[in-house]
């Protein structure tokens, strides 16, 4: 009775079965691997950005007129004693200009590495030039009567995310005259860039500034518009750009040969010049955490990405892991059983982490040589070492031949599933299904109580 329990093709399917969950462990260490080696790319970046500069945002310029408002409080102090108290506050007035344009020339280096690992870098040529119309000041009134103000020396300001990338001494004109940049925006919520003392002028009377700056980063490049009517040109030689943040361009190409891209934002559809007014105000110890949070310009920028994502594409291949695990020792079993060749689970097993090794070897192989290479190499190497070891087991090289070049289908087919990101759950869909179909036509007349039957007389 025990004899033929032992020996039957249910008892057989189940320890397969088995032996295919037990395969999702090696496969979820890969998986572990595979994130970790993206973090420590991830580590790779953070390095770069330490040393050399990180992902740059540029706000276009805007202007800044401070005041202080002084008044005079009386008290009387427990002795009846009159206190006179001398008291100011210091404001400021913010003003946008109303058209500002921006180009810029950015090259997009790979020179820098951490490791292995391979960073992006940028340098960048910036030109930004614009009009501006001088505030009334005969609006500012005093927040209570009997107040004062006294305006101090009035400067545009040019946020800059990350200084340490400036390359030489950028310099702003002003109706033609050359001003030095001054370090810092002497805005504490916004606190990096630079800034540029202006000399007075009437009230209503219209500036033309222009900058040219050079600037170097890692992997990004954002914008701020914060001009009345903000336009910004991007070209750059790089073919793989991503467009990203609250405001996509309103023109772009992108070819083999690189890419240009224009925004043109107006101030009625973007709130950067509530949210710079917001920033301009106060200091950090005097606002909320949830202010903190809202505390951030809203930008459009240009990610230099890889046009393959390498740990991503392994991370993806590994999800599928667990489906060529089920695939392949269906079809061994399945022809195990037809053919009468009782391998043994150990043989399944072998196949099996040779089938989890591919992941590995694609890991490894893809940080030192181009993905779809590394594919190509990874499943060649594992396939011949199937159709080798299979063509003992199952007695027959030409079968093993056969059963190879399925297994390679199997692979080609879930790199174009990889590749294809817009259609791969489709793609993935139709293969399931196409397998499934052709597992059931060609079992649809089999007599599975007499394979069984047979197995169980041949133990």
């Amino acid at each position: 009775m025990l004899k033929p329990l032992r020996n039957s093709a249910l008892l057989k399917a189940l320890i397969i079965g088995a032996l295919a969950v037990l395969m999702l462990i090696p496969l979820g260490m890969i998986e572990g691997l595979i994130a970790e080696r993206a973090s420590r790319r991830a580590q790779a970046v953070a390095s770069v950005q330490a040393s050399f500069a990180g992902p740059q945002t540029v706000a276009l310029p805007f202007f800044i007129w401070p005041y202080v408002e002084h008044w005079t409080e009386q008290n009387v102090d427990a002795n009846n004693r009159v206190r006179i108290a001398q008291l100011s506050e210091a404001r400021q007035l913010v003003w946008f200009a109303d058209q500002s344009q921006a180009n810029a020339e950015v090259t997009v280096k790979n020179d820098r590495y951490r490791g292995i690992h391979r960073v992006r870098t940028f340098e960048s040529a910036i030109s930004i030039n614009g009009t501006a119309t001088w505030p009334d000041r005969s609006q500012v009134k005093p927040t209570a009567e009997g107040r004062r103000i006294v305006w101090g020396e009035p400067r545009l300001v040019l946020p800059i995310a990350d200084v340490r990338g400036l390359r030489g001494a950028p310099v702003v004109s002003l109706d033609g005259k050359a001003v030095p940049f001054r370090e810092g925006t002497q805005l504490p919520m916004l606190a990096a860039g630079l800034h540029a003392l202006l000399a007075d002028s009437a009230d209503g009377s219209s500036t033309r500034f222009l900058i040219n700056l050079e600037l170097a980063g890692t992997e990004r490049l954002a914008f701020a518009p914060t001009a009345a009517a903000s336009t910004v040109t991007v070209k750059s030689a790089w073919p793989d750009p991503h467009f990203g943040g609250s405001y996509l361009p309103r023109e772009r190409t992108v070819t083999a040969n690189g890419f240009s891209a224009e925004w043109a934002i107006s101030a009625l559809a973007s709130g950067v010049q509530q949210q710079v007014r917001t920033l301009a105000s106060g200091t950090p110890l005097q606002r909320s955490p949830a202010q903190h949070a809202q505390a951030r310009l809203d930008t459009f920028e240009i990610d230099f990405i890889e046009a393959v994502n390498t740990y991503l594409l392994a991370e993806r291949s590994a999800k599928h892991g667990a489906l060529i695990i089920v695939l392949v020792f269906g079809a061994m079993f399945l022809f195990d059983t037809l053919r009468s060749l009782n391998a043994h689970p150990v043989q399944y097993g072998f196949v099996g982490l040779a089938l989890v090794i591919f992941f590995l070897l694609l890991l490894s192989l893809s940080e030192h040589i181009a993905f779809g290479l590394a594919y190509s190499i990874a499943a060649s190497a594992c396939t011949l070492l199937i159709i080798y070891y299979l063509g003992h087991v199952l007695a027959n090289r030409a079968r093993a031949l056969g059963f190879g070049g399925a297994l390679l289908l199997m692979y080609a087919t879930i790199y174009a599933i990889l590749i294809a990101e817009d259609t791969a759950l489709l793609m993935g869909s139709a293969l399931l299904f196409a397998t499934l179909s052709a597992a059931m036509l060609t079992t649809r007349k089999f007599d599975w109580r007499q394979i069984s039957a047979g197995m169980t007389k041949t133990g």
